[in-house]
């Protein structure tokens, strides 16, 4: 709510909360000098002095309505999104965060039907944990339960990480795999948890460990961590890989270093012609963070493979090694 930002704004004066303020201090200097001063003493306002200082001002407020859309909040807090088939412990990981108990827990699939949001820290980093209902095979879906797995994968573009919590002993399904798909599709870091870790022997954790090699032959990238909701065991791993997740997506490439990088891949590894046309990089750029977003400027059309090409190539030599990226090609 507008209320909630406002008291973070005032919690934690940062870089944007000041510029915002000088801004609107600016403007309004600028206007009450024309109102209180006559004209021979103060130089005649001119209308694109004011149209220029509001226009940064509105760029600074849209940055942070978008990022609080985004779930970044002025304290750095970030939307994590609980996912998973039902009955994979979604809630009870979601509860073991908390300490307390704050989702309806049950052996009966499909318990959680509402969304439910709670502030949550992590090395005095400040996460929007949000457990979402349970997201069941599309056979065994009633109109109700259709309703509420809508309205989770609906809060994937309102999110920036989202664990997939995974039943180890039942393994991924086809339901984990399409939400791996609709996380990246929308830009949502997945991290997978593969809970009750602690229920399997040996031979079975291997079992599971090659199959997931297999079915993520297209997502080697993503962060696996394997826990135990129930006893908590593993839940410390999660700070330290949050930490991670939120440097890369962060991170940002210098202009200059990235057009030098892709200028020598291009030469080195040129991409096949598309429809008997090779394009040339023009011109590359990350124009945004959360999630890294870049920009490259092409003659003409690339193959779907070189675009995937590219993202592995940013991923292993630019530290965004786990993250979801948005790239855009222009013509």
């Amino acid at each position: 709510s507008l209320t909630t930002l406002s008291n973070k704004l005032l919690k934690k004066k940062n870089k944007k909360y000041n510029n915002i303020r000088d801004l609107g201090i600016n403007l309004l200097a600028e206007i009450e000098s024309r109102v209180d001063f006559p004209e021979d003493v103060i130089p005649k306002l001119e209308k694109k002095n004011i149209q220029k200082i509001y226009k940064d001002l509105e760029i600074s407020l849209k940055s942070i309505i978008e990022g609080y859309k985004k779930g970044v909040l002025i304290n750095d807090g970030i939307n994590i999104l609980l996912l998973g088939s039902p009955n994979s412990g979604k809630s009870t990981l979601f509860n073991a965060f908390l300490d307390r108990e704050r989702s309806v827990v049950s052996n009966i699939a499909g318990t959680t039907r509402d969304s439910v949001s709670e502030e949550v820290l992590f090395d005095d980093k400040l996460f929007n944990v949000i457990d979402t209902a349970g997201v069941p095979r599309k056979k065994q879906k009633d109109q109700i339960d259709r309703y509420a797995s809508k309205l989770s994968l609906s809060t994937l573009d309102s999110s920036l990480v989202s664990f997939i919590v995974i039943d180890s002993s039942e393994g991924i399904n086809f339901e984990d795999l399409r939400l791996i798909n609709e996380s990246v599709e929308n830009y949502c870091t997945p991290i997978l948890i593969l809970n009750k870790w602690d229920l399997l022997n040996e031979e079975d954790k291997d079992r599971i460990n090659s199959n997931i090699k297999i079915q993520l032959k297209k997502f080697t990238w993503l962060k696996i961590i394997r826990i135990s909701a129930l006893t908590k065991k593993g839940l410390n791993k999660f700070s330290t890989t949050l930490d991670e997740i939120n440097l890369q997506l962060n991170n940002r490439v210098d202009t200059s270093d990235l057009n030098l990088y892709f200028r020598e891949l291009w030469v080195a590894n040129p991409p096949h012609p598309f429809r008997g046309k090779r394009a040339k990089l023009k011109y590359v750029t990350q124009y945004d963070t959360q999630p890294p977003s870049f920009s490259f400027n092409l003659s003409s059309r690339i193959p779907k493979n070189y675009i995937s090409f590219i993202e592995n190539k940013l991923r292993s030599d630019h530290n965004f090694n786990n993250v979801a990226l948005k790239i855009k090609v222009k013509i």
